[in-house]
């Protein structure tokens, strides 16, 4: 997948799963996964057990200690 068609399907899940994150929180998932599914994925699982759908860049960097 390219990175673009990647960023897009990272956001039609955000959006599927109702999740809205800042720019900031947004840009850092993406880095962190890094145009991985199986990584996005997990992340997912991660955001769900938090169990926000607002999501900051702290929120983010706390689930990923």
């Amino acid at each position: 997948m390219k990175p673009w068609e990647f960023e897009k399907y990272v956001d039609d899940k955000l959006k599927e799963h109702q999740y809205k994150l800042t720019r900031e929180a947004r840009t850092e998932l993406l880095e962190r996964v890094s145009n991985d599914t199986l990584k996005f994925h997990n992340a997912l699982v991660k955001i769900d057990l938090y169990g926000k759908k607002n999501l900051i860049l702290k929120i983010l960097c706390i689930l990923y200690r």
